[in-house]
């Protein structure tokens, strides 16, 4: 019976140890050496297909590492496509590149967008795409400048097939992929959408259903008169994709007049399982309003994620299209506003979880720094909160999914941030946040600021065209490194982080952390500090600054009692939001600090 129950805690050990509150990781070629190139993720999920006997689940990001001319060969020659699968505890499981090429020669290749290939076992897999594009380094040249990357990656993320496929000619590049819910002869197929340059006139959506192998099924090319019955004026983009149970397909990107007279709108349309068009609307509020992201909801319409410089600054929007017809259901727009601070703001993934919460995730500009931002928001679309994060060298890459862990749900976010070893260089970076926006390091979201937005449906007539070919690529693959940035596991059940469906107020902190009392806060000279019921020992003080993330202050104190007092003179420090840590062993306690 002993031994009984001992197996029984251990499991239950393991299962808590399992659970991840937050993390954030951060990975490159080499830290050691060290070696860098720029790295970012574009997208990523967290598998519901692809699990182990030690995993309910992985967490899987893709995106592109880039090639750095000051290396030697091989880093020096072609970009790669990048591949990152972390355990449901967040360990390192896989963390790699591929290197494509074309008659010996290494393309530049830019992963965009992954989905899973589902077997009965778990590990089926992955479907991954992008483009692979000429590269004057090598020599290989892709028709039209590039071609869409197709690649099916093992469970480790090594290559078992790949494959360019070329639309006509074009300048292509694929942005999304799903798997589909429709088998063609008893087999799995996978939609791709994406865009179809032609020369400088105009630029096509292209749509395709594809097998494991990159095989075509079917492939279309759309453009969407912009007014005047032209078909050949106008720049399309599809961005991403969805597809509902019945196998219909919803698609969401931009439309911009070639002629630039009216700017940049958002883009929606619907496909039948064949490719056929059903609907396509074009939505207008400002000189630029763009579609980036869509997710079916509970009720079966689209939730669709992007931005509008509606007010002369570009701040996130979020619409609600019904999926029989693209009528707007609601539209918000989403301001990142701190105190009497404004901040541009751009929208590139979104989901929707319980409640309902949206998520709508991508860039804040934040005093001339680009951060990773997230924003939440309830029913109605109108905004509960927002939080930005790591200060980032690119302005694109983003993908968030939902991680509905029993103990510790949250959102599990791709993205990209300055290296912490050189902030000349570019990280990819994985990170978790609970449903309030808030993971480690970065534990204060804002509130939020909404404004009422008129987007106007307008539909489009279309023009339809069969295209697509498919040629063979191969592949070397290299191994890269990373750094765990910081970690906080799930204790146990009460220490969730459940939100009601309708709360809008942030959790409670846990009890050591209201040890810590400061005064004054805000502060404008002397900042006095207590923390009472400590041991004895040394502890370390430390002031970052939460909008640049530079430690502006460091300090430590040896405690001889059980209340710690001091304080600190921030006289010679800038106004704005800080966060205090004191820590000692495995004590840590956190507070902001508001610096006037």
């Amino acid at each position: 019976m002993k031994t009984i129950l001992t197996l029984v805690f251990f499991l239950i050990l393991q299962l808590a140890q399992g659970q991840v509150k937050y993390f954030q990781r951060e990975f490159n070629l080499n830290y050691v050496t060290p070696v860098f190139r720029n790295e970012r993720f574009n997208s990523g999920i967290r598998t519901q297909h692809n699990f182990d006997a030690n995993n309910a689940f992985y967490y899987v990001g893709i995106g592109t590492s880039y090639k750095n001319s000051a290396l030697a060969a091989p880093n020096n020659t072609a970009d790669r496509l990048r591949f990152t699968r972390l355990s449901t505890s967040s360990a390192v499981l896989s963390n790699r590149s591929h290197q494509y090429s074309r008659d010996g020669k290494a393309l530049n290749t830019h992963a965009n967008s992954i989905a899973e290939i589902r077997v009965a076992g778990g590990n089926g897999g992955y479907i991954a795409v992008g483009e692979v594009a000429s590269n004057p380094v090598t020599g290989a040249v892709a028709a039209g400048g590039s071609d869409v990357l197709f690649t099916n990656l093992n469970f480790n993320g090594f290559v078992v097939n790949s494959s360019r496929i070329d639309i006509a000619g074009g300048n292509d590049i694929a942005w999304s992929v799903k798997r589909s819910n429709i088998l063609v002869g008893g087999q799995p197929t996978w939609i791709i959408c994406g865009e179809s340059k032609r020369g400088t006139t105009h630029t096509d959506c292209f749509v395709a259903r594809v097998t494991s192998a990159g095989a075509i099924i079917w492939c279309n090319r759309f453009n969407f008169d912009p007014g005047g019955g032209m078909f050949t004026s106008a720049h399309c983009i599809a961005k991403q994709l969805v597809e509902d149970a019945n196998g219909n397909i919803y698609l969401v990107g931009t439309l911009q007049d070639n002629s630039g007279n009216n700017g940049i709108d958002g883009l929606a349309f619907k496909l039948g399982a064949g490719g056929n068009l059903i609907w396509a609307n074009n939505y207008h509020l400002a000189s630029d309003d763009e579609f980036q992201a869509v997710r079916l909801t509970v009720d079966n319409n689209l939730i669709v994620g992007g931005f509008t410089n509606f007010t002369g600054m570009y701040h996130m929007q979020i619409t609600k299209l019904t999926a029989a017809a693209g009528a707007i259901q609601f539209q918000n727009i989403l301001r990142a506003r701190n105190g009497n601070n404004l901040y541009p703001s751009k929208c590139y993934d979104i989901l929707e979880a319980l409640g309902p919460n949206y998520y709508l995730a991508g860039l804040v500009n934040q005093a001339g720094v680009n951060r990773e931002m997230m924003y939440r928001a309830g029913a109605g679309g109108i905004g509960i909160n927002w939080n930005s994060y790591n200060a980032m060298f690119f302005n694109v890459g983003f993908g968030i999914h939902y991680v509905p862990d029993d103990n510790c749900p949250g959102i599990a976010y791709f993205s990209s941030l300055k290296n912490t070893n050189n902030p000349a260089f570019s990280d990819g970076h994985i990170m978790k946040t609970d449903l309030t926006t808030r993971t480690c390091n970065f534990l204060f979201p804002k509130d939020p600021s909404n404004l009422a937005s008129n987007l106007v449906r307008y539909a489009r007539l279309r023009r339809m065209q069969p295209s697509g070919s498919v040629a063979g690529l191969t592949s070397t693959t290299i191994t890269y490194t990373d750094k765990q940035i910081c970690k906080v596991d799930c204790v146990s059940p009460a220490s969730a982080s459940i939100i009601s469906p309708n709360a809008s107020e942030l959790i409670e902190p846990s009890a050591s952390i209201k040890k810590l009392k400061l005064a004054p806060n805000p502060v404008s000279q002397t900042l006095h500090i207590e923390a009472t019921f400590l041991p004895a020992g040394e502890y370390q003080l430390e002031l970052k600054d939460m909008l640049h993330g530079s430690i502006t202050l460091r300090k430590t104190i040896k405690q001889s009692k059980g209340t710690l007092a001091t304080d600190l003179d921030l006289s010679n420090v800038a106004p704005g939001v800080y966060l205090l840590t004191i820590k000692s062993g495995n004590l840590v306690l956190q507070e902001r600090v508001m610096k006037q």
